[in-house]
């Protein structure tokens, strides 16, 4: 199947805060960032964001001490998503068939409080 040449209708994926009758406005400039700068990168989209009559505007938290403070909850989720735990399944003593899997030690869950954190434990238990 041939791909429409015309221009893109942007969308978003459920679950976030971006303001869905703004996303495509979002996709364009992210497109005029690239076409002016030949690549989007994280530092072009901030600067281009700064004035406060850019439509990339609201998406950011321009306080500072509040930033700060979002930011540390960046790093701790990605601290957490870093450590991983390695399981060793061992099969029946005659094959001495062992095998070592590296995954996640805590994921993310979803209860009726909202989202959270648990040992890969801990979600075992309370699968069972």
């Amino acid at each position: 199947m041939a791909r429409k040449t015309s221009a893109p209708k942007y969308v978003t994926q459920k679950g976030n805060r971006l303001n869905k009758k703004k996303i495509q406005s979002y996709g364009e400039e992210l497109d005029r960032i690239e076409r002016k700068h030949g690549e989007i990168t994280p530092e072009l989209v901030v600067k281009a964001a700064t004035p406060a009559k850019s439509i990339l505007h609201d998406i950011f938290t321009w306080d500072k001490t509040k930033a700060a403070k979002l930011y540390n909850l960046v790093e701790a989720r990605n601290f957490i998503r870093w450590v991983n735990v390695e399981i060793e399944y061992v099969g029946p003593r005659k094959a001495k068939n062992v095998s070592v899997e590296i995954t996640r030690a805590f994921r993310n869950v979803k209860d009726d409080g909202g989202r959270k954190y648990v040992s890969i434990q801990t979600q075992q238990s309370n699968e069972q």
